[in-house]
């Protein structure tokens, strides 16, 4: 793995291009502190402190959203960017909640911004949250919307279905869905059906946190 820098005005950062006007946006790196991965049952993979950028990205010259593939970013060097690219959860769901945005994005783009937003909403308001807080109506409808655009159109894992499922608080059809799930033969690892077994134990006690399924330690 490729050490990353950063180092006061030694640093390395994201170089993104404004699909709408062709100007350059700036995005921060966090330097890599840590050799440990950690895999969430709603697909979210913590590795090396890399914080997550949102897939959309607000233009600092023209305003407008464009998506985004980080791994496509060019990089630059020196001067830290003050901006770390990360959208408040208020503002995904506006950006979800916008049919004609949407709607202009092909359906993988779609797939990976909803499923951002499902791990970003379980950040915000599940995932070790430091205070309770409570989600607005419009960020706890697209939460609910996401997941059923991601567990009927997207090719991502029955296991992680169920337990999308679950998140969103629809235990019956979480159940079901484990049930047909554990039925099929040869359909996963052992490991894998106990991430199963542990949603269906979930589902039943009504429980929407998600869990962590696996942590490795590279050395």
């Amino acid at each position: 793995m490729r050490t990353i820098y950063n180092f006061g005005n030694n640093s390395e950062y994201y170089i993104f291009v404004c699909s709408h006007c062709g100007h350059e946006k700036r995005v921060r790196k966090e330097p890599l502190t840590s050799m440990s991965c950690t895999w969430w049952s709603d697909g979210k993979i913590e590795c090396c402190n890399d914080w997550q950028i949102s897939y959309m990205q607000r233009c600092p010259h023209c305003g407008k959203y464009f998506y985004i593939v980080k791994e496509d970013a060019r990089t630059g060097y020196g001067s830290d960017p003050e901006d770390d690219g990360c959208l408040e959860i208020g503002e995904y769901a506006s950006i979800c909640s916008n049919k004609e945005l949407m709607s202009s994005l092909p359906p993988e783009d779609m797939a990976s911004l909803f499923m951002q937003y499902v791990q970003q909403y379980n950040d915000v308001y599940r995932r070790g949250a430091l205070e309770e807080k409570r989600a607005s109506y419009q960020e706890s409808r697209m939460f609910t919307e996401a997941i059923l655009f991601l567990a009927a159109r997207c090719r991502i894992p029955g296991i992680l279905i169920a337990d999308l499922y679950r998140q969103a608080g629809m235990f019956r059809k979480c159940l079901e869905y484990a049930a047909d799930i554990a039925n099929k033969t040869n359909c996963g690892s052992p490991e894998d059906f106990e991430t199963l077994d542990r949603t269906r134990f979930l589902a039943i006690k009504g429980d929407t946190v998600p869990f962590v399924t696996r942590t490795v330690i590279r050395r």
